[in-house]
């Protein structure tokens, strides 16, 4: 049975997040055999509808996220970093 989360309407008190438009970068450090980078898609989704869902961002939509960047990379150990960066329009 499915289980609904309540949307959290308030951000945490300290967040850093910067204002929108963003570009969200997922990078995931592999220990041994580098993944594709297609496999941080999820990581990426994932990682949008909780920022939503917890008040973050208003929506992840092209208005809030205007860009998606997937890398991998041979790391010490496995793990996934996300890192949020201001969109700057190109003048």
């Amino acid at each position: 049975m499915a289980r609904t989360v309540p949307r959290r309407s308030a951000r945490r008190k300290g967040s850093k997040i910067p204002p929108a438009p963003l570009i969200l970068s997922v990078t995931l450090f592999c220990k041994g055999i580098v993944r594709d980078a297609d496999n941080a898609v999820l990581a990426a989704k994932f990682c949008l509808d909780t920022l939503v869902l917890y008040g973050y961002l208003p929506d992840d939509n092209p208005r809030y996220v205007k860009s998606i960047v997937l890398t991998t990379s041979k790391g010490k150990e496995n793990k996934t970093v996300i890192l949020l960066q201001p969109y700057a329009e190109k003048p």
